[in-house]
Order: structure tokens, then sequence, then C-alpha cells
């Protein structure tokens, strides 16, 4: 991205999101992301992690995230072409044209791929490097194992025996900050379970995972 043009990501509520009230169910995503609800940094500064929870908000329709280009009319090609001075008139309004019509809306889309790809790249290398490390681990002993998949809504979990073998399996609602009355009961069973033995809870790293933790 190395160019004298001024490149800016910019990050909004999306226009659906906007429109949210307190009585839809997908109202309480916003506060996920409300460190990019006004968001704008240079292109070149921007991290990799901060464009994926950009592209997370907007695959949930939470946000709306885009590049602005600025000081970019002067890097057209146009402005090479020598251009007799009666075509000169109607030229520049072509040229114009092309710049806002063609011109902007490629490098806007052109460095966004740029952008999304590097952070994806990073992201990956980033969960193979820590994959590896996991597997030099010696495996977790325990007697009880609670799997536990995330959800905004509702929390799927699983009893496990050391092995491996489900036990049992149930889904109980989530509010984002606790789990239902029923929730809390059930884990606390299967916990005592174990009586003295020790107990490993599993939980999936996607929507969720940091509230459930």
């Amino acid at each position: 991205m190395e160019t004298s043009a001024v490149l800016s990501v910019c990050c909004e509520l999306s226009n659906k999101a906007k429109k949210w009230t307190e009585k839809d169910k997908s109202y309480r995503l916003i506060s996920n992301f409300n460190d990019y609800l006004n968001f704008k940094k240079d292109a070149r500064r921007v991290e990799n992690y901060q464009i994926l929870a950009m592209e997370r908000g907007e695959e949930n329709d939470v946000l709306m995230w885009k590049v602005e280009v600025a000081n970019v009319d002067q890097l057209h090609p146009g402005h090479k072409l020598r251009i007799a001075p009666e075509h000169l008139d109607i030229f520049q309004i072509a040229l114009k044209d092309s710049v806002n019509r063609l011109f902007i809306p490629k490098i806007q889309r052109t460095v966004r791929r740029q952008l999304l790809s590097r952070a994806e790249e990073a992201a990956i290398s980033c969960f193979a490097h820590n994959l590896r490390h996991l597997f030099w681990r010696e495996g977790v002993v325990a007697e009880t194992v609670i799997a536990l998949d995330p959800g905004f809504s509702a929390c799927k979990a699983a009893l496990l025996t050391s092995t491996g073998s489900v036990v049992e399996t149930a889904e109980f609602g989530f509010n984002g900050k606790s789990f239902d009355r029923r929730g809390e009961d059930l884990l606390k069973q299967w916990v005592s379970r174990s009586g003295d033995g020790r107990v490993v809870m599993a939980i999936g790293n996607g929507k969720a995972s940091f509230e459930t933790q």
C-alpha cells in the first residue's frame, strides 16, 4: 500500500443496526463492537485484529466498514495523457467521472481485500503457532470433562468421561453475562458427580467464548 494517497479505514453502525431497538434479538450484539461504532484510522496503522473484528461485525449486520481515499486524483493515469486544447474540457469531464466512478472504488476494493487477506493470514499463522505448542504439551488428565459450545443466546453443553465418552448433553440459556438458573444448577450437578476427581472445562473459541469464560 505504498502510495501518496491518503487511505483511511472507517467503520460505523450499519444502517440495519441503526433501526434495531432493545426488543430486537440482535440489539445486544451492538455492545460487542463498541470500539468500532465510530472508528477511523490510517490504513497503514490499522491492526489485524481490528480488521477481523470489523469484518465479524459486518457479517453479523452490526457494522459497516470501508476504505476512504483522499488526494488520489493526480495518481490517475489519465493525467499523463497529452490532450489537444480543443478537447480538454470534455476530457476533464470524462477524467473526473473516471476518478469518482471507477478509479477510487477500485482502490477501495483492492486495499480492503489486501487488509482482510493480511489479517486472515496473520490469524492463521497465530493459530498454527499456538496449536503447535498445544500438541507438544502433555495431555490433560481428568476424571470429568465438561464441554461448552458458547453462543450469545444459548449454550450447548456435554458431560464427558475421561476417555471422551458422552454421558449427557444439554442446552440452556445465556444472556451474555450469566447462564440461566437451569444451566447453573446443571453445571453444579455435573461437577458434583466427579466427587474429589479433577474436572476440566473445555470452552469453544467461537461466539461468546470470552463471556462464557
